[in-house]
């Protein structure tokens, strides 16, 4: 005999559908199939933690549930008085018990339905009876972890609750990486439906976040019905997870001239109140820069004229320097040559950008760089170009101006403009140039810009630290 149970309707598309599972029954199809039912037996052995279909029975409506009793032992090789408990599969999570005393139709069973048999649960250690056992199952669900600094590499799966609490599920994950649970931070991908190659929203600690709750946002789209694998990336941090939380994460750049002009990128957490001082030795010891033997530096970077806007002092508080939601500027740390570090009259401080062809198209990385009184423009490229690490090949290609910028002002309306004039090799430095009147000048490299379109403003290609 062939046996048949529909699933709830499914609508897809504005229509409705049922899944029809067919299984082979040897159990005759009784002749006042009016009063009866078709129901599902399966069996939990509490000792193996297993679960499994038994059989598919007809019963009478007026017969009570331990009438089953018997066939329900043989077919799992329990002793005919075996004593079973009862409870019934409604839906995912929900397993109430039954009183098997009761007939079918008082306990409003009907076609399909399921019930789970099981023995009495008894004291052993790691016992767990029906209702445990099932819902451990329903929230069992597999995770992918990723490392945040490899997210494009496959990670690993863990099964793991969804109703485990952060301290718990990072727990198993810390477990897993042989790492200290107190210095990882999870961070969720963005939702299907507003996805984005990275993933960008980290995971407060929270100890009353749940697994569910913290997927929830990835597991689902709302444009598709489909159930995604749930991914989540890890990301092992410095600090402690609660200390962390409770610094500002600033980022800052670092810029290297040891091998050519080079950015680091790096995310630092400091104290609301720190000074431009303390960022600074935070940041070398990252980079492996000794602050004590080392001068360094806190310089902002306007990110659209790119231009150095400001030089800190070690007393500067940080939340002066960083940027409001309408200005676009970055903190970099860098080391300061030695020509810039004493005091000389006959140099002077200057700022160096780089342009092709015009004032208005800028691109690579700004710097300070000094002028010597009284040197000529040779000297002076010569100098830049060491500084800048540039093949001889392609330096020769570089031309040397000056930039002014004019304001203009007409009532009420102010014009800028960046006027360049550029120099031959033979022309003399002279600080004067730099000082004309309340002029803005400073030195400009004209150049092709050979920038990868995904290096962003830096100039070159930007390695990530976190």
């Amino acid at each position: 005999m062939i046996t048949a149970m529909a699933s709830r309707p499914v609508k897809v598309n504005r229509h409705s559908y049922f899944r029809l599972y067919l299984r082979h029954s040897t159990e005759p199809i009784p002749e006042n199939v009016e009063s009866c039912a078709l129901v599902y037996a399966k069996y939990y052995d509490a000792a193996r933690r297993t679960l499994t279909l038994v059989r598919d029975v007809y019963v009478s409506l007026n017969s009570t549930i331990d009438s089953i009793h018997p066939a329900v032992a043989a077919s799992v090789g329990l002793p005919d008085n075996a004593q079973l408990v009862c409870n019934e599969e409604l839906q995912a999570g929900k397993y109430p018990p039954i009183d098997t005393a009761q007939t079918f139709q008082a306990a409003s069973l009907q076609n399909g339905d399921v019930l789970v048999f099981s023995l009495p649960p008894g004291d052993g250690d790691g016992v767990v009876d029906t209702e445990t056992f099932m819902a451990d199952m329903h929230n069992c669900f597999p995770i992918e972890f990723r490392d945040l600094d490899n997210a494009a590499e496959p990670g690993f799966t863990l099964q793991l609750d969804a109703r485990m609490r952060y301290r718990d599920f990072v727990g198993r994950l810390a477990e897993h990486l042989q790492h200290d649970s107190n210095k990882l931070q999870l961070t969720q991908p963005m939702p299907p439906d507003q996805w984005r190659a990275v993933p960008v929203r980290p995971s407060k600690e929270k100890i009353a976040s749940t697994t569910s709750n913290m997927l929830k946002t990835c597991l689902r789209c709302k444009y598709s019905r489909a159930v995604l694998h749930p991914v989540l990336y890890y990301q092992k941090i410095q600090l402690p997870i609660e200390e962390m939380e409770r610094l500002d994460e600033v980022t800052v750049y670092y810029l290297d001239t040891q091998e050519g002009m080079k950015i680091q990128k790096h995310s630092i957490f400091v104290e609301s109140d720190a000074s431009a001082d303390g960022v600074i030795k935070q940041l070398c010891q990252r980079v492996g820069v000794n602050p004590a033997a080392t001068q360094c530096r806190l310089v902002t970077v306007d990110c659209k004229e790119h231009q150095v806007t400001q030089i800190a002092r070690a007393e500067h508080m940080l939340r002066s320097l960083l940027p409001n939601r309408y200005q676009d500027w970055d903190l970099r740390v860098e080391k300061i040559p030695i020509d810039q570090q004493t005091s000389n009259p006959m140099i002077k401080l200057v700022q160096v950008q780089h342009i092709f062809k015009s004032a208005k198209r800028v691109h690579g990385i700004p710097f300070l760089f000094v002028i010597r009184q009284g040197e000529t423009i040779a000297d002076l490229r010569s100098r830049l170009q060491e500084y800048t690490k540039v093949a001889d090949d392609e330096f020769a290609k570089w031309k040397l101006g000056y930039a002014e910028q004019k304001v203009e002002e007409r009532g009420t309306i102010v014009d800028t403009e960046v006027e360049v004039t550029y120099k031959a090799d033979d022309d003399i430095v002279e600080h004067s140039d730099f000082e004309i009147g309340g002029a803005r000048t400073w030195i400009v490299l004209d150049h092709l810009d050979k920038t990868p379109r995904d290096a962003g403003f830096s100039g070159g290609g930007i390695k990530i630290h976190n």
